[in-house]
């Protein structure tokens, strides 16, 4: 357990069952998280030049920024982790050779993380929206960094999936997705940090309110968090007559995603 607080969270271990099931195939589903770690990567790259320690990529994945990243610091130590076993055990067999052979694989639930040592970037796409409390968090992987240290994220944030919540309001069914991150939340962190924030807007094309349900189920996303109300199959299909009826060729998801690159300054 290098590495981690000794305490499980019963949501976490969820978390990490779902997302471990469908390593295997998650790459051919998973078109939003491939698009945003270009995105994050791209926002990253002119701030490369001031990581100047340790490396740690949290909720990796099956590799999207580690492939992406692979050669930028090959002099550095880097620790490549997820929450579930076998996305870090997906990405070290299908980035075999492309990383330096110093860098470390592990599992890592970041809410429960304890520092050994202070980073120079801390890295994540499209994780830390499934924390209990990002604000939180992020000032926690602050007190992780070198005076000068980076963290670099992204997040699905609160302009995330108005349709969903506008159909559920005509079926008269509960909205059923985690609550989102509010995208300033990153801007508030104290004066000890700077940070730059891009907010985007993308939307993807399902041919049903079904279809996106096993869409999300297919990355391992179909997930609810907490106490909140969870879906049936009565709900789906409440949803999806209610979409019928409208007689739409396409169901459109709108999804609101920020990006972050906060500097701790001292």
């Amino acid at each position: 357990m290098h590495g981690l607080l000794m305490r499980s969270d019963p949501d976490n271990l969820v978390l990490a069952k779902s997302f471990g099931s469908v390593a295997a195939h998650y790459d051919r589903h998973a078109t939003v998280q491939k698009k945003a770690a270009d995105r994050l990567v791209e926002f990253l790259k002119p701030f490369t030049r001031f990581v100047d320690g340790p490396v740690l990529e949290f909720g990796c994945g099956t590799g999207f920024i580690t492939d992406r990243t692979a050669a930028w610091w090959p002099d550095l130590p880097r620790e490549v982790t997820d929450l579930a076993p076998e996305m870090v055990e997906h990405t070290r067999a299908k980035l075999s050779g492309k990383l330096p052979e110093h860098t470390v694989f592990r599992t890592l639930d970041i809410e429960r993380f304890a520092p050994e040592h202070p980073y120079g970037l801390i890295l994540s796409g499209l994780t830390v929206q499934w924390t209990d409390d990002l604000q939180a968090t992020l000032k926690h992987l602050g007190t992780a960094l070198k005076p000068g240290g980076l963290i670099a994220v992204s997040y699905f944030n609160s302009k995330s999936f108005p349709q969903w919540k506008s159909l559920c309001r005509e079926a008269k069914v509960p909205y059923t997705a985690n609550p989102l991150p509010k995208p300033d939340v990153a801007t508030y962190l104290g004066m000890k940090y700077k940070t730059l924030v891009l907010n985007e807007i993308g939307k993807e094309e399902h041919e049903s309110p079904m279809a996106f349900f096993q869409h999300l189920k297919a990355i391992g996303a179909g997930v609810r968090k907490g106490k909140g109300p969870r879906g049936t199959a009565e709900t789906v299909h409440a949803l999806q007559r209610t979409w019928e009826s409208k007689r739409r060729k396409s169901f459109t998801i709108t999804y609101g995603i920020t990006y972050a690159i906060i500097q701790r300054l001292a």
